[in-house]
């Protein structure tokens, strides 16, 4: 099993701008150092938490078909515009069964 993100947010939850107005820090000596800070803080509480505070894309892999049929995503919130599309062995996407579980089915 392996959990690979395919696309990093393109954005962070505060600006280094907001940040810096925060802690009330006027110079541009450390902006680079500010910024690494927010992400990591960012990517602290995503793990922690196993919630992505911004639109991320996320690969999941799997050694075989779970036996109950059910797949239980290690992070959430899962948007609901797309299937999750299944990939067999040979790499050939398979087009979503009515049969599989859908783990969006119940949210709003």
């Amino acid at each position: 099993m392996a959990l690979v993100m395919t696309a990093a947010p393109s954005v962070e939850p505060i600006s280094r701008a907001e940040a810096k107005a925060h802690l009330r820090i006027d110079a541009s000596d450390e902006d680079s150092l500010l910024s690494s800070l927010i992400t990591a803080g960012r990517m602290f509480v995503e793990r922690t938490l196993s919630l992505a505070l911004i639109t991320e894309t996320w690969s999941f892999y799997l050694d075989g078909w779970p036996r109950s049929g059910t797949i239980a995503l290690p992070i959430q919130p899962v948007r609901p515009r797309r299937w999750l599309t299944p990939r067999v062995k040979d790499c050939v996407s398979e087009t979503p069964r009515a049969s599989w579980h859908n783990p969006l089915r119940s949210w709003s």
